[in-house]
């Protein structure tokens, strides 16, 4: 894998949103733009972070904040100091999205089904971005394995029966 691939997996049939995926090779390829179909979005990253230095996950960060990101759910091995850095950047960072209004959460001991159900189920944006935020984008850094484990596990989730 080379570019970044983006495609549009289907509805939620429980929060009603357009799911997306996107899976790239390295964390320098997030594109600049996407084209999704809402101003803001929830995000799972998947991403295996531990040879990542913290200023690569910043700019991680940094680029899905601009991208309109409101929530983000972590996932993968290092998840949790993903979240935190992440966590640093809204407190500190240059994004013009103020700390409260962005959530953040780490499903560290979790599968990648538990995840995804809480990211598709659970995950909620701020009441400020409800009528703008009506897209869940699933990322996944890693190799071409991964991100169609990601797609497939994300498309049987969307063919179940709402709760």
């Amino acid at each position: 894998m080379e570019t970044s691939t983006l495609c549009r997996l289907g509805k939620s049939p429980n929060s009603g949103w357009d799911v997306y995926s996107l899976g790239i090779d390295a964390a320098h390829s997030l594109p600049s733009e996407i084209s999704i179909s809402s101003k803001h979005f929830v995000c799972l990253l998947s991403w295996d972070a531990q040879g990542a230095s913290p200023n690569i996950i910043a700019s991680v960060a940094e680029r899905l904040l601009e991208l309109g990101c409101v929530y983000f759910c972590c996932w993968g091995a290092d998840c949790e100091r993903v979240h935190d850095i992440v966590d640093e950047v809204l407190a500190g960072g240059t994004s013009n999205v103020a700390w409260l209004d962005v959530m953040t959460t780490w499903h560290e001991k979790e599968s990648l089904a538990e995840a995804i159900d809480f990211f598709l189920d659970s995950a909620c944006p701020a009441d400020r971005y409800l009528d703008q935020c009506s897209a869940a984008l699933a990322i996944t850094i890693g190799n071409e394995y991964q991100v169609s484990s990601m797609e497939l596990a994300i498309t049987v989730k969307l063919l179940q029966s709402p709760f």
